[in-house]
């Protein structure tokens, strides 16, 4: 499936939050319980953010988004989500392989984490440890600031 990922821009606040929302409500509300008021307050927290937030698109619409951010020595997946028509497509582990290359790039650790009970389908989570690089997909990229930008065809 072709697709590409671009940096988030104010515009896509609402779709973000929505498929946040559809993706961990149920586990969150199983957990602590739901607080729309809060949920909102830190989403918009995060979203301030918003160099950290990269829109996936597939098929002319939005798939979904990844927020990940660098500090000073790791990489930091906070979060990958993908609307359920496009997820088992390999685009989420397209994306993780693609940052764990430029992980090892920098020689830097990954890390991801992963909302308590919820299903991921053919990712395996891994904190603080570092990647060889292992990745048979190619990626045509460019880094250009904060945003990295990717244009992956699949057969």
């Amino acid at each position: 499936m072709d697709y590409k990922i671009r940096a988030a821009t104010p515009d896509d606040h609402d779709f973000i939050y929505k498929l946040k929302t559809e993706s961990v409500r149920p586990y969150v509300e199983k957990i602590w319980g739901w607080d729309e008021t809060y949920q909102r307050m830190d989403f918009d927290n995060d979203f301030s953010g918003i160099e950290q937030f990269h829109v996936v698109e597939a098929a002319g619409s939005l798939a979904g988004f990844v927020q990940y951010y660098w500090n000073h020595s790791c990489l930091e997946i906070v979060e990958i989500h993908l609307r359920s028509e496009y997820q088992g497509h390999g685009i989420g582990s397209d994306i993780i392989q693609y940052l764990q290359k430029e992980c090892t790039a920098q020689r830097r650790k990954m890390r991801m984490g992963k909302t308590p009970g919820m299903k991921c389908k053919n990712i395996l989570f891994i904190s603080d440890r570092s990647f060889p690089d292992k990745s048979h997909f190619t990626n045509r990229a460019a880094q250009s600031g904060a945003a990295f930008f990717m244009d992956q065809r699949r057969s």
